[in-house]
């Protein structure tokens, strides 16, 4: 009997130990370090990029526990910049990102799921123009690791996906709008590395 009631306490431990493991970390994203960009296709020649400046993003992260992970990013719209003055404002307006309506572009995670060594299929919402659609995305997720020694470990990451951005109304309404002036497929690319809050 007392054998068994010591087996049944280290049981105990043990599933305790392995529950606090599964604790996911906060890491928040390093903005110096990281990029959300995203390239059109201008007059099916050319590609032309561009990118948020102002966003913010956050892993709870553990790859060993990941129904406890998630993955979340916002970015401001009027923060968008195509290096263009002229085409960044058309871009802020009506026409396209209404950032005066539609503030904020958001992903959040719903669920996560490893594929092999550093690669996940990451899916979630996807908020746009205020339009939210489902998204799966693949994505590379390294870490989290302490290269620098410093106590303060951090994970690295990156993704490219393809959206349609007529799913979302970007550019809808613009009387230019056509598949052979701008590409109604994007593709964002979202690349970085995020460190412990």
């Amino acid at each position: 009997m007392s054998h068994f009631l010591k087996r049944t306490a280290l049981t105990s431990l043990l599933s305790l130990s392995l529950a606090v493991g599964a604790i996911a970390d906060k890491y928040q994203v390093d903005s110096a370090h990281s990029s959300l960009g995203f390239s059109v296709t201008h007059l099916q020649m050319s590609e032309v990029d561009g990118r948020f400046k102002d966003f913010t993003g956050e892993f709870d992260w553990n790859p060993k526990a990941l129904a406890k992970s998630s993955i979340s990013f916002t970015a401001k719209a009027d923060s968008i910049t195509t290096d263009n003055d002229k085409r960044d404002e058309h871009l802020r307006g009506s026409d396209f990102f209404d950032v005066e309506k539609f503030p904020t572009l958001t992903f959040k995670s719903t669920a996560i799921k490893a594929l092999g060594e550093d690669r996940y299929s990451v899916s979630g919402n996807l908020t746009v123009h205020g339009v939210t659609k489902p998204v799966t995305v693949q994505a590379t997720i390294k870490g989290p690791s302490d290269p620098m020694k410093s106590g303060k470990p951090i994970i690295g990451f990156r993704t490219t996906f393809k959206i349609n951005r007529m799913d979302y109304g970007v550019g809808a309404n613009w009387k230019g709008n056509s598949d052979s002036v701008v590409s109604h497929a994007v593709f964002i690319t979202i690349k970085g590395e995020a460190g412990v809050k």
